[in-house]
């Protein structure tokens, strides 16, 4: 085993000088910017004790150095940490600028046996929409750095949910520190405000969209329309204790909100139709709002042969008059009663006066009348140009003597005769 504990014979000055050539390097190249201190000066100070005044093999040192500063062996620690990065190389100053300064491939051979890798891990910070972060984008760290992160929004509709290290949850602050140990993507989730619009069901309807409970982002604007069931009539709606009456209602969500509709409730007047009239509003079912007053009259279609009579309501007498009004505060039937009236029957009533004077019957006068059937009051004069009544003759016989006014059916054609004689 060589000296510097390697397989290979290097040579113990060649290493030491091998290590010592690189030394600035080591210091300078894992700066993230050139005005800092490299990352590994403590190690390599650890691994100078270690190697020229104890002393120890090489890898011994270099061990016992990456023990104190890691609590790994070289092996084991970011100095040998695949895959390695490019590191800042500041350059020369040559006496008016810097110059070959730039980025060094990150690998190099401190010893003949001893690759060491220089680890400098990147951090891309980022936000969803929303928000920004402080800082942001990519940038490349020493290895452990402690960086300080902040989320800020930047839309009022947004507020700060959480970080997400690596697309896995990091935190919930909004600012943190957060150690760069490996190659990170931090991001900021902003999320917009769901607010809870609470539709309700009322009686006599329903509304579109259903009702129920809806989540809708801040500042959405949703339409709600109600919906009578059947006969039944939209009236205004209910939006936070406040009365609304457009229908369909919009509403931007700028907070939780119930939402309820209220709907009037109809009657059903139901008109029956009857023969020989009409009625207006005409016969059939009818629907009214609670406590409206509806006015319906009826007609006679045929006068000649029916004659009105009268109303009835829910199958109750209601009114003689053709013209009547209902309240509606409940289902109602409403029925008009006509009554046939048939064409009267006409018959002829012949009534003649006859004087009975010297044994001769004398004509004086008469006359034939088309009358309808019906009872009718003869009456004749008791005394024509000097000569008295005496009787009546009727369906073939001498009657009623002495009576000037009789009554009589007539049911058919029928004839009647005055009789008078000389005082």
């Amino acid at each position: 085993m060589s000296p510097d504990g390697y397989g290979d014979p290097d040579h113990e000055d060649q290493v030491y000088i091998g290590f010592w050539g690189f030394s600035p390097q080591i210091n300078n190249h894992t700066a993230f910017e050139e005005d800092e201190t490299g990352p590994l000066q403590y190690w390599i100070e650890r691994f100078y004790y270690y190697a020229l005044t104890e002393p120890r093999s090489v890898k011994d040192a270099l061990d016992q150095a990456s023990d104190d500063l890691w609590g790994k062996t070289f092996d084991q620690s970011i100095l040998r940490k695949e895959p390695y990065y490019k590191a800042w190389w500041p350059g020369i100053w040559n006496g008016t600028h810097w110059v070959n300064r730039g980025y060094w491939e990150g690998k190099m051979n401190v010893f003949g046996d001893a690759e060491m890798f220089v680890f400098q891990p990147t951090m891309t910070v980022s936000a969803s929409a929303g928000g920004i972060t402080t800082p942001s984008g990519t940038r490349r760290y020493t290895y452990g750095h402690s960086e300080y992160v902040i989320a800020q929004t930047v839309n009022p509709l947004y507020h700060f949910s959480h970080w997400e290290l690596n697309g896995a949850y990091y935190s919930g602050s909004q600012s943190i520190w957060i150690d760069v140990n490996d190659n990170y993507n931090l991001q900021a989730i902003f999320t917009e405000p769901m607010y809870l619009l609470a539709i309700y069901g009322g009686a006599g309807g329903t509304t579109d969209p259903e009702p129920g409970p809806y989540s809708f982002p801040v500042g959405t604007y949703v339409n709600v329309t109600a919906i009578p069931d059947g006969v039944n009539e939209f009236d205004y709606w209910i939006l936070q204790g406040n009365v609304y009456y457009p229908n369909p209602i919009t509403i931007q969500m700028l907070g939780n909100y119930d939402l309820q509709p209220h709907f009037i409730q109809k009657y059903c007047l139901t008109i029956q139709g009857s023969y020989g009239g009409h009625t207006v509003p005409s016969a059939g079912k009818h629907y009214y709002t609670q406590g409206t007053n509806v006015q319906v009259t009826a007609y006679l279609d045929y006068p000649e042969y029916f004659y009105w009579s009268h109303w009835n309501l829910d199958g109750e007498y209601y009114s003689s008059n053709s013209t009547v009004t209902v309240t509606m505060n409940s289902n109602h039937t409403l029925s008009p009663i006509f009554t046939y009236s048939p064409p009267p029957v006409y018959h002829d009533l012949t009534l003649e006066y006859f004087a009975f004077y010297w044994g001769q019957w004398i004509y004086m006068a008469g006359s034939t009348s088309s009358l309808p059937e019906d009872n009718y009051i003869l009456t004749v004069p008791s005394t024509v140009y000097g000569l008295d009544f005496v009787c009546w003759y009727y369906d073939g016989a001498y009657r009623d003597y002495g009576q000037t006014s009789i009554t009589i059916f007539l049911g058919e054609d029928r004839y009647f005769a005055a009789i008078y004689v000389p005082s």
